[in-house]
Formats: structure tokens, C-alpha cells, sequence
């Protein structure tokens, strides 16, 4: 693999990008409009030329006053008082339960929808897939009791395919890490290292550099760890693109009958909106043309008697899954925090 790497990077070193993604999952939650249940994954794709700049913006808007983040209170210019408060870990379920974590996510939301994506600032891009579970055949994911887990790693690869979409222009695309937050995952015996993996073996265009995915805790006052690791700035991205995740599930389930949850979902809503009726829209006024995408599968149930393809799933047992057909995956959801029989959208919005 090194050797084929070698070769790819001196051919198109003149035409490459080099990327690092940081992922979050939502797992097993249901709409209660139709009973179905589903799983989301989320991914940021951050190339590495900005990652600095989106991070630095994403900690000094943790400085909710002054915007100038600083690690420690003694290095604070500014004395005001919020460091301790402003210095937390910010999870979308939880949010609603701290007004300071409520006003940096909504900072961040807000960063994302009105200064990135209508500035066209280019540094915020995202994929979201939506997995209706209901549909599909859960006998094609191995057995039940690693089932969630089979699924999420099948997907989990496509998610990270998706670095195509957004950086197409490229003959080649490094990612030079995935990062993912701690979870289960990190304990299986196939995550870590299964998509890296695959994806080397089977896609030409798209080359993970790092074999391990890493794991990074959430909660970045848990760094410097023992260890000497330090992704306190890392895990700014974690947490962001679980907001994010969270906003987006709260629309799509209305779920959450809390006014500061809903707050920051509606800042999401118009982009949403958009990305889910109006995904190829060049000319909108929130640049999100290969920028962001979310998708969902299956628009149709899985058959297990059609169109199936035979190929090894994590443990290297033979199972048969549907192809994944384009023309399976969709874009256009009901947003359930409104009346679901209301009308989306403008047909001609920008």
C-alpha cells in the first residue's frame, strides 16, 4: 500500500488536496411520525490548508464578549470572568441545560449559516447521511447482536467517500487522518482500521494516509491526557459537527419540545431546507454547492431476493447486501419541526 501511495503522490502531487475528517454518529432514534427508526452519520471535511483557520474561529467564538480565546485565565487579557463556564464541552442533547453552552453553539450555528456559507467563506464542508433502518434488510449486516455496528461501518465508508463530491476538481485526495469521537467504535474489533482499509484497496481517487482512525475525546479539558496527546483543538471539531448533527436530527424528528434546542435547530432550518430540496443549486445565496450534502437511504426497501451483490462484511464472512444504486439514495425530507403537511418551501428560493 505505502509503494502504491508513493506512486500516486509523486504523479499528481501538482493536482492533490489533502484533507483530515472528524466524525459523530446519531444511533437508532425514531420518527415518530411513522414509526421508522433511523441512524445518522456526519462528517467534516476539513483540508488541512484551513484547519487552523476554522478552528481558531470555532475557540474564539467560545469567548462569547471579546472573541479571543485564550487557553488559561492567567493568559486572558480580558479578565472577564467566563473562562471556567466558556471552557465546556458542548454536546447537542445537553445544550439546553447551560445558557453558556447554549450561546456558543448558537454562535457557531450562526457562524456556519450567515458568515460561512453567505460570506462563501469556504471553510465549512459537511456530509450527513440519514439511514432509514426500518427499510433496510438487516439480515444482510451479519448477525443481530453486531448488526448497528456492521451498518455503521458499511456506511461509514460511504460517508467518507464523499470527500469525492466535494473536491472532485482533484485528480487524487489525501486524507491524512479521520478522527471520530470515543464511543464503541473504538472497542470493535474491526472499526479502527476497516474503512482506511477498504477504501485503499478499492478507490483510486481517495487515499487515507493514516491506517488507525483516531479517537478523540469530545471533551477537550480531558487533554493533555496521560499519554502526552493533546487534540484539545481537535476536538473543537468533534463537538462542532455534533451540533450540527443535532440541529439537523431536531428538524427532521422534532423530538425536542425545548425553546433553546429549537432555537438553535431553526438557525440550520433555511440551509437544510436547501440542501434537502435544492441540493444543485449553484447560484444560492448560502454557497453550499459542494459544500455540503445531506442524503438518505433507502428510498426504497431493501429486497433480499434483488439486485444483491456478495462481498465480505467485517468479520470476513460471506453475506449478500443490496448495491447501493444511486437512484436509492434521496435527498427530499419532511422538516417535522413544522406541520409535516405544510409545504416546505418557495419553489424558487435562493
Amino acid at each position: 500500500m505505502g509503494d502504491i501511495l508513493t506512486d500516486k503522490s509523486l504523479k499528481f502531487r501538482n493536482n492533490s488536496i489533502t484533507l483530515e475528517v472528524f466524525c459523530d454518529e446519531i444511533n437508532k432514534v425514531r420518527l415518530p411520525y411513522d414509526n421508522s427508526w433511523w441512524m445518522y452519520l456526519g462528517a467534516l471535511f476539513v483540508p488541512v490548508t484551513k484547519k487552523q483557520e476554522l478552528i481558531d474561529t470555532l475557540l474564539n467564538l467560545r469567548c462569547i464578549k471579546h472573541h479571543n480565546w485564550h487557553w488559561d485565565t492567567a493568559n486572558c487579557p480580558h479578565k472577564c470572568k467566563y473562562h471556567t463556564s466558556n471552557n465546556a464541552e458542548l454536546h447537542f442533547h445537553s445544550i439546553h441545560k447551560r445558557i453558556d453552552k447554549f450561546k456558543i453553539a448558537k454562535k457557531w450555528l450562526s457562524f456556519l449559516v450567515e458568515e460561512n456559507n453567505k460570506r462563501d467563506l469556504g471553510l465549512i464542508y459537511f456530509y450527513i447521511l440519514g439511514l432509514d433502518l426500518t427499510k433496510l434488510n438487516l439480515e444482510n449486516f451479519g448477525e443481530k447482536k453486531g448488526v448497528d455496528m456492521n451498518i455503521y461501518n458499511r456506511f461509514f465508508r460511504t460517508v467518507i467517500s464523499g470527500a469525492k463530491y466535494f473536491f472532485n476538481e482533484y485528480e487524487i485526495i489525501f486524507i491524512n487522518k479521520i478522527y471520530h469521537d470515543k464511543g464503541n467504535q473504538e472497542k470493535h474489533r474491526y472499526f479502527p482500521w476497516y474503512t482506511p482499509y477498504k477504501l485503499n484497496i478499492n478507490d483510486n481517487k481517495l487515499f487515507i494516509l493514516d491506517k488507525d482512525i483516531r479517537f478523540v475525546d469530545s471533551n477537550h479539558k480531558n487533554y493533555p491526557d496521560t499519554m502526552g496527546n493533546d487534540f484539545r483543538r481537535e476536538s473543537q471539531l468533534i463537538q462542532f459537527i455534533d451540533i450540527i448533527l443535532g440541529s439537523v436530527h431536531c428538524l427532521l424528528h422534532a423530538t425536542s419540545k425545548h425553546p433553546k434546542k429549537i432555537e438553535l435547530a431553526q438557525i440550520m432550518e433555511p440551509l437544510l431546507e436547501r440542501l434537502m430540496y435544492k441540493p444543485q443549486n449553484k447560484n444560492s445565496k448560502y454557497h453550499y454547492y459542494r459544500k455540503q450534502q445531506i442524503k438518505f437511504f433507502p428510498k426504497n426497501p431493501i429486497n433480499t431476493h434483488e439486485n444483491k451483490l456478495k462481498q465480505l462484511d467485517m468479520q470476513g464472512d460471506l453475506i449478500e447486501t443490496k448495491i447501493l444504486e444511486s437512484n436509492n439514495f434521496y435527498t427530499k425530507r419532511k422538516i417535522m419541526l413544522k406541520d409535516p403537511k405544510q409545504q416546505t418551501l418557495d419553489p424558487f428560493f435562493v
